[in-house]
């Protein structure tokens, strides 16, 4: 559960709730949840809140101490539904991997469809060594940085920032990995990682956080009701 300390800064700074809520451009009742532990608050609401108050995000926002770093349990297996059970007191940041590990699973999963024997705790590790995560993993990793990882272990990638280019190279049997929105809640990014079949179909896992299984999707139907943002492609 995410906590914060919006209650005993407003107190502090002698802020009303009606006064925190206009700064931060949301309702009394948005901010009364969000204070409560009731509702996780955007990436723009809680970076409001953190520059009205002159603190960082990580200052303010955080998961309990109850959640452990990654202890290797799911080491081996391509994660499908980062929010299911298996995966609780996984950590990314100072937040649960359920709540921000898209872009890790996206990135550790297209290195095992590749042939490559890595572990999802060292993958969540190396992306917290080398300071991946977007306000302190609030805002997940910043997917224009995820060659990074790949060339860090001497592997040949190419990236792309249009999408019929992403898809032309993304041929039969080439792992890939790619970001983009969701039309309708442009705010939200996902990133996921998949093999193309036959240069037309993508085979994805980790779609959403409760998926337990690979989605075979086409790519041009896929790509008709959400916008790419970047991708890779593995050679």
């Amino acid at each position: 559960m995410m906590k914060n300390n919006i209650v005993l800064l407003r107190k502090q700074n002698k802020i009303t709730q009606e006064q925190l809520a206009c700064e931060a451009g949301i309702s009394r009742q948005a901010l009364y949840a969000i204070e409560k532990n009731k509702n996780v608050p955007t990436v723009e609401t809680a970076i409001r809140i953190a520059e009205f108050f002159g603190r960082s995000v990580e200052e303010i926002f955080r998961f309990d101490d109850e959640w452990i770093k990654a202890d290797g349990n799911c080491d081996g297996e391509l994660v499908t539904g980062q929010g299911l059970k298996k995966y609780e007191g996984l950590k990314y940041g100072n937040f649960a991997f359920s709540f921000n590990g898209g872009e890790i699973a996206a990135v550790y999963n297209a290195m095992l469809l590749s042939g490559h024997k890595v572990s999802l705790s060292a993958t969540i590790e190396e992306f917290e060594i080398n300071r991946m995560a977007v306000l302190g993993g609030l805002a997940g990793t910043d997917v224009k940085r995820l060659g990074e990882y790949f060339n860090g272990h001497g592997i040949e990638i190419e990236k792309f920032n249009e999408k019929t280019a992403f898809l032309n190279a993304a041929g039969e049997g080439t792992v890939v990995v790619f970001a983009y929105y969701e039309n309708s809640v442009r705010r939200l990014i996902h990133t996921v990682g998949g093999k193309s079949t036959d240069g037309k179909n993508i085979t994805l896992y980790n779609l959403s956080d409760t998926d337990e299984y690979s989605l075979t999707v086409n790519a041009e139907e896929f790509f008709s009701k959400r916008s790419f943002i970047c991708g890779y492609v593995i050679k």
